[in-house]
């Protein structure tokens, strides 16, 4: 729609940081004379990795271009409705209006939908 052209935005999904665990280190000398010998061991640092921070794009246009849509679709005197799927036996029971006939069929009328248009009800 070109009352609301598409803003397109960069983001970044939020980020977090796991907790950084740090094993104590101890150190134990053993000596034999004038020799002494030292070994050192733990010390280990485990954590600390972070999550998140992924970039995405989104249109930041996008809700106010479907409210105005619906207003311009409301101003022409159309309403949205939400009809169930047709089942096999729907199908064979009332008329199928689908893309190219001469006006929409009342909201009342509709039955349910199928994948190429709605079926009306048998009385409509």
């Amino acid at each position: 729609m070109n009352k609301v052209p598409t803003a397109m935005k960069v983001g970044t999904t939020p980020t977090y940081t796991t907790p950084t665990y740090v094993t104590p280190s101890s150190t134990s000398c053993y000596g034999y004379g004038y020799s002494v010998n030292c070994y050192t061991t733990g010390g280990n640092v485990t954590g600390g990795q972070t999550y998140g921070g992924q970039v995405y794009s989104y249109d930041a246009n996008l809700d106010l271009r479907k409210r105005v849509f619906g207003q311009c679709m409301a101003n022409a005197g159309y309403t949205q409705i939400t009809v169930p799927t047709c089942t096999k036996e729907q199908e064979k029971l009332g008329v199928v209006v689908g893309p190219g006939t001469q006006s929409l069929p009342k909201a009342a009328d509709v039955l349910c939908g199928t994948s190429t248009g709605y079926v009306l009800k048998p009385e409509a």
